[in-house]
């Protein structure tokens, strides 16, 4: 640290006086001095260290959308990230079918890609409890063992720079109790560039 601090002083007086900085130093003769060896060595391990925290905040920003939840109640959409880029989806309707749901799904493909057909995770099933009134998360816990989950394929095509419609039923949950799903895991089977 005193050897940087005694650099950019050396720099600054240079700067001010017009006179040349010198390209070498020699190090001090005290016992808590830097060699040149141990600063450049010092000045790699901070560049270093520099690309690993700008790593893990592009990580940390991505991780931010690497699930997308959705209340059927409310027509916003959620952006998705996945290997080859992100998806802005958007749950368009829901409908009885069987013992469960179909749910009608619009994919913004934002990538300059044709993704042909995947998969995605699901995690689905009732409304989620309002967290100010649960003070013991007695009914967080409930809803939280009440949720369903599985592996969803899809074939549909996903058009680069459009909207496309994706359908998944999602078994065991009636209309009437369906209030909460989140998707994670986009992938895709097959992209397609243009050349």
């Amino acid at each position: 640290m005193k050897i940087v601090v005694v650099l950019a002083a050396a720099l600054v007086c240079a700067a001010c006086t017009g006179q040349p900085v010198p390209t070498t130093t020699t190090a001090p003769a005290s016992a808590d001095s830097v060699t040149r060896a141990e600063f450049i060595a010092l000045k790699y391990r901070l560049e270093s260290l520099q690309r690993e925290i700008y790593s893990k905040n592009l990580s940390d920003k991505l991780a931010l959308h690497d699930t997308a939840e959705f209340d059927p109640a409310e027509q916003s959409f959620r952006v998705l990230y996945n290997d080859i880029g992100r998806f802005a989806i958007v749950l368009e309707s829901v409908a009885p079918q069987a013992d469960g749901v179909r749910i009608k799904l619009r994919v913004g493909n934002l990538t300059s890609a044709t993704c042909n057909g995947g998969s995605v995770h699901v995690q689905w099933g009732p409304r989620q409890p309002d967290a100010s009134k649960d003070t013991t998360g007695d009914e967080s816990t409930k809803w939280a063992a009440d949720l369903k989950d599985a592996d969803m394929q899809f074939t549909e095509s996903l058009l680069p720079g459009k909207w496309n419609v994706v359908t998944l039923t999602l078994p065991g949950t009636p209309p009437e109790k369906f209030g909460y799903m989140e998707l994670s895991k986009l992938t895709t089977d097959q992209i397609a560039l243009y050349h």
